[in-house]
Parts: C-alpha cells; sequence; structure tokens
C-alpha cells in the first residue's frame, strides 16, 4: 500500500511528506524501503519504520533488516508507536529535545503543539546559554 509518510530530508532539518510504498511488520507498524545494500546483502538492505496514528504516517528511524528480525522487534516497534503520543509529552515535559517530526505529526492529529513548540524553544535556549558560558571560559 502506499501513503503519504513524514520524514526528514536528506538534510536531516526539513520534514517532507512523500508517498511511499509501506509493507507491513507489526500493529499500526509499516517497512518501507530506504536503500538497498549496494553489494546485495539483502539483511544489511536499510528500512523505514514507520508508525501509523489514526491516520498519519511518520517514520521513527531507519534499520537494516538484520535488526528487524531480531526477536522481540516487531512488539517492541508496536509498542512504541501505541505509547508515542504520551512518550513525546513526558519528554517534553522533561526538557528533553522535541523532533521538528513530532511537532509536525501533532499537527497532523490535529493535537496541540504549544507543549510541544515550548519545549524545543526552551531546550535551544539551554543549549545556546551553554554554548555562550564556553566561549567566555575559553576567551578567559
Amino acid at each position: 500500500m502506499k501513503a503519504k509518510v513524514f520524514k526528514y530530508k536528506s538534510d536531516g532539518n526539513t520534514v517532507v511528506a512523500p508517498y511511499m510504498e509501506l509493507e507491513p511488520y507489526a500493529e499500526n507498524v509499516y517497512l518501507s524501503l530506504s536503500r538497498k545494500n549496494e553489494y546485495g546483502n539483502e539483511d544489511d538492505d536499510c528500512f523505514h519504520v514507520v508508525c501509523r496514528i489514526e491516520n498519519v504516517y511518520f517514520s521513527s528511524g531507519q534499520y537494516s533488516r538484520r535488526f528487524l528480525k531480531g526477536e522481540g522487534c516487531r512488539e517492541e516497534a508496536a509498542t512504541y508507536c501505541r505509547n508515542w503520543i504520551a512518550d513525546t509529552l513526558q519528554s517534553a515535559e522533561r526538557g528533553a529535545f522535541v523532533n521538528l517530526i513530532s511537532v509536525r505529526v501533532f499537527e497532523a492529529l490535529g493535537l496541540d503543539t504549544t507543549p510541544l513548540v515550548q519545549a524545543r524553544e526552551e531546550y535551544k535556549r539551554i543549549q545556546e546559554q551553554k554554548r555562550r558560558e564556553q566561549k567566555e571560559k575559553e576567551a578567559e
């Protein structure tokens, strides 16, 4: 099946939503081939692991076929996707960095992005403050 999937562009900073061919992997989890191994070793082919929440699809990372065949991997992926909204909100509350893709997914789901955007801004502010302090120490 094909679906529009939120993922990062190759620059790592831009969220795009191309249509991707998906194959079922676990409950509300799909795989999409990212790149084939250049030497033909299928175990080293790389796949996007795609979560589905309601009608929104997003890449949660890229993994090799070898890793995805691992024991318990399917259930772990299903649990990750099932708990993704709550885990993302908890991460924002803790002051962890919130990925831009998380903000885009919340928007697409019609959820309030305010806590995520605030957490991103606060994290950036703290990092910038640390950089300034480090520069001041180096200047002394």
